[in-house]
């Protein structure tokens, strides 16, 4: 059974690698982002369980982040319901 001060440490174990692949994605080059950001969308158009989906949820990408505009294109184009959060 989980305690107050386990999950108050996971919450921090989460936020501090956040803040790592925060960092290692500012320092990408342009170019390692937009090879890696194919090779995710590859790997996610290709998955069993994207291709089974009739809805999926997707962040929009910052420009410091693996790019998601083929994923989203990929979902509008074969007809899947596209959910993107909203901040509020």
């Amino acid at each position: 059974m989980s305690t107050a001060a386990d999950e108050m440490e996971n919450f921090a174990a989460k936020a501090a690698l956040r803040n790592r692949i925060k960092i290692a994605l500012k320092q990408l080059k342009c170019q390692d982002r937009s090879t890696q950001s194919l090779e995710v969308t590859k790997k996610l158009l290709a998955h069993p369980k994207y291709l089974s989906s009739k809805g999926v949820a997707v962040f929009l990408s910052m420009k410091d982040e693996v790019d998601t505009e083929g994923i989203v294109r990929n979902i509008f184009d074969s007809g899947k319901h596209c959910y993107i959060p909203r901040l509020v």
